[in-house]
């Protein structure tokens, strides 16, 4: 498994998607290819009956908290938002699908990335993915998924997506790190 993860703080995410442009570009994606994106859960009000997923307030008037009601009796509006990304399974079904064992993991840091000088674009990892993260690129026709811009890791600088982030929502930290969102 991985020693990093996204994290998104949900005090300072606008949800402008800026990241996943950012991913997109760096990795040239083909249209309908999505290695990261930003999923959303609102906007809506904060007392709405039937929750898909927990929700946490979002910029709270100055001098308040999420936990104290709005002034005048006003409902809150929440959003969630969270970064989809190749979660870098322990027990990666895309390796064990790949007839050419064209998905490594590195050792360093156990993110898993596709060779593309090994890959024929079979397809075979993207039917064994359980959560629909890894795709074929026609174009290339190589298999395609976040590593986690491995190679920017290497150098000492942020990933793509994390980097472009205008307010530091996003983040890529290692899991040892993960107590505090901030």
């Amino acid at each position: 498994m991985s020693l990093y993860r996204f994290v998104v703080d949900q005090d300072r995410c606008i949800a402008c998607r800026a990241c996943e442009a950012a991913c997109k570009t760096a990795h040239d994606s083909a249209p309908g290819i999505a290695l990261g994106s930003l999923l959303m859960d609102g906007p809506r009000f904060e007392d709405a009956e039937f929750e898909a997923t927990p929700i946490l307030t979002k910029h709270a008037p100055a001098g308040t908290s999420a936990a104290e009601p709005v002034p005048d009796g006003e409902r809150r509006v929440v959003l969630h938002t969270r970064y989809r990304a190749c979660p870098q399974c322990g027990q990666a079904r895309c390796m064990e699908a790949c007839p050419r064992g064209a998905l490594i993991r590195r050792e360093k840091d156990g993110i898993i990335f596709v060779e593309e000088s090994l890959c024929v674009g079979c397809g075979r990892c993207t039917k064994a993915c359980p959560h629909h993260l890894i795709w074929v690129d026609r174009r290339r026709r190589k298999a395609v998924k976040c590593d986690r811009c491995k190679d920017r890791l290497d150098a000492g600088l942020p990933t793509a997506c994390v980097t472009v982030c205008p307010t530091r929502a996003l983040r890529l930290v290692k899991k040892e790190e993960m107590t505090s969102p901030r």
